[in-house]
This record gives C-alpha cells, sequence and structure tokens, in this order.
C-alpha cells in the first residue's frame, strides 16, 4: 500500500487500523530512505546518500532570499542551474562538464564580444594565436637569396621584384605581410597575393624600382 494519511479513518477500529499503520509506516521508510542512509534496523542517520534533481523545464522565479538550484532543460539536456533573487539563470554545468568559474564562456575565435567577465574556450584562445602568430619571416638580400627566414623560401623575378613563395600556404588571401627595405630612404611594398605566393617590391626615394635588401613578416592562418 501506497502512504495514504486518511488511514486509518477515525471510524476504523484499533485492530482494524495496526495493518494500515504499519503499511503507512513502511511507506514513510521507503520516501525517507531513498536516497538518504535510513532504514529498519540501519543507523538512520538521516544523511545523503545522492541527490536527485527532477528535471523542470524551467526552475521557476527566485525571491529574496530564495534562490533555487535546481536540473534545468538547456539544449535539450537537464542542466544545474542556479536562478538568482533577481530571477537571473546561471548555468554551472554542461554536456557533463563544470563551466568555468564565471559560470559562462564565449567560443569566439575573433575575440569579438571584448567581454571582461566571460572565460574563453580553449579552441578559440588557440585561434586567436593563431591567427595573430608569425607563420613566416626572412631576411633578404638584394640578389633574392635568403639570408635567413621560417616557412618561406625567395627569388629575384626582375629589377626591385621579389618573389616570396611560403612552404605552407594559407587559408586564404586574406592574410598580411610587413615587408620593410634596408636603406636609408625607399621603401618596400606587397602585392599578388595569393595562398602561397606573394611578390615584394622595392623602390628608392623616387617611387622608381631597384634592387634592395628587405625584411618581412607574414600573418595569417595556414
Amino acid at each position: 500500500m501506497a502512504f495514504d494519511k486518511d488511514k486509518p479513518a477515525a471510524t476504523t477500529s484499533l485492530r482494524a487500523s495496526n495493518p494500515e499503520m504499519l503499511a503507512n509506516n513502511s511507506a514513510l521508510e521507503t520516501a525517507l530512505g531513498a536516497n538518504h542512509e535510513f532504514s529498519t534496523g540501519g543507523s538512520n542517520t538521516g544523511n545523503h546518500e545522492s541527490i536527485v534533481l527532477i528535471e523542470a523545464a524551467n526552475l521557476g522565479t527566485g525571491a529574496t532570499g530564495l534562490p533555487i538550484l535546481g536540473a534545468q532543460t538547456t539544449g535539450g539536456k537537464a542542466e544545474l542551474t542556479f536562478t538568482d533573487e533577481d530571477d537571473n539563470d546561471i548555468q554551472i554545468t554542461s554536456a557533463g562538464n563544470i563551466l568555468s568559474a564565471s559560470l559562462d564562456s564565449k567560443d569566439e575565435d575573433d575575440m569579438s564580444s571584448d567581454s571582461a567577465t566571460h572565460t574563453a574556450t580553449q579552441q578559440s584562445i588557440k585561434a586567436y594565436v593563431d591567427v595573430l602568430a608569425v607563420k613566416a619571416w626572412g631576411n633578404v638580400g638584394s640578389n633574392g637569396v635568403l639570408d635567413d627566414g621560417f616557412n618561406v623560401s625567395t627569388a629575384k623575378a626582375s629589377t626591385g621584384t621579389y618573389t616570396i613563395t611560403f612552404d605552407v600556404n594559407f587559408t586564404s588571401t586574406d592574410y598580411a605581410i610587413t615587408p620593410s627595405r634596408i636603406a636609408t630612404a625607399g621603401s618596400a611594398h606587397a602585392s599578388n597575393f595569393s595562398q602561397g605566393v606573394c611578390t615584394i617590391s622595392t623602390r628608392d626615394s623616387a617611387g622608381s624600382l631597384v634592387d634592395s635588401a628587405f625584411t618581412f613578416i607574414a600573418i595569417g592562418n595556414q
């Protein structure tokens, strides 16, 4: 028999009441013993053995001094959620993992939200750093010979024009290369971008192409 608060009835005899009282006691023992140390013959401490939270689509509205901790449906799964007194839902778990100390994180490869309160995922940090990291660099002589460098080869194409070939292609042409002419006057300019090759031109102060040593770095996704 399940627990029945209306049994035994006032009109039930004492003899007939005994089985109903025993049944109610058994039902109470079963209920109190669920996830607790509470059973006939046990120590009956009442200590929790585990806590089972019933999933709810919405935990409800928190009130002053009465915040709510429970299992709320998020993304189709029950996640441990805390609702504060202002009815703000703070998600604590996600797909079996405890969220960060801020209880929220962002997965943005470009860190576009510029948040001062959220943490970043490992993947987004790596993606952000990978984009900013120097992927190739070189010190190139006026004859086009690579004196020193990384992930690149170089060649002189014509007067003041040099071909830069990357050992590893960039994922797109949206990368940056910053050349600098090793001279007191003049300039160096990058152009003709493809994923694996670009051109660097060196010019004198009058703007004419001239053979010149230069340096460069390249930044982007590879």
